[in-house]
C-alpha cells in the first residue's frame, strides 16, 4: 500500500480530500466526481454509522502486521501444500 494511503487511513475524522485518497482515484476527474456524489449521499443519511472509538484504532492495523510478520510461517506452508488454493 502507498504511504499516503496508510497515513490517511488512520485519521480519526477525515476530510473529503482524505475520502478521495482512501476510496477513489485522486488523479481521475471522473473518480473525483464520483467521490463527491458518494460523499453527498453519505452526508444526507439520517441514520449515520457509528464512528470508531479512537482507543480501538490501534487494533485495525494488527491484522496486516500479523500477516506481514507471518510468525507461524503460513506462507511457507501454503507454498508446499498440494491442496489447490484459489
Amino acid at each position: 500500500m502507498g504511504e499516503i494511503f496508510l497515513k490517511t487511513a488512520y485519521i480519526e475524522d477525515y476530510s473529503f480530500e482524505d475520502e478521495i485518497i482512501l476510496f477513489f482515484e485522486p488523479i481521475s476527474e471522473q473518480s473525483v466526481q464520483a467521490a463527491k456524489a458518494s460523499h453527498d449521499r453519505i452526508a444526507a443519511r439520517v441514520n449515520k454509522d457509528i464512528k470508531i472509538k479512537p482507543a480501538l484504532w490501534q487494533h485495525y492495523g494488527m491484522g496486516s502486521e500479523d500477516f506481514i510478520a507471518d510468525t507461524n510461517n503460513i506462507r511457507g506452508y501454503l507454498k508446499t501444500t498440494s491442496i489447490p488454493i484459489w
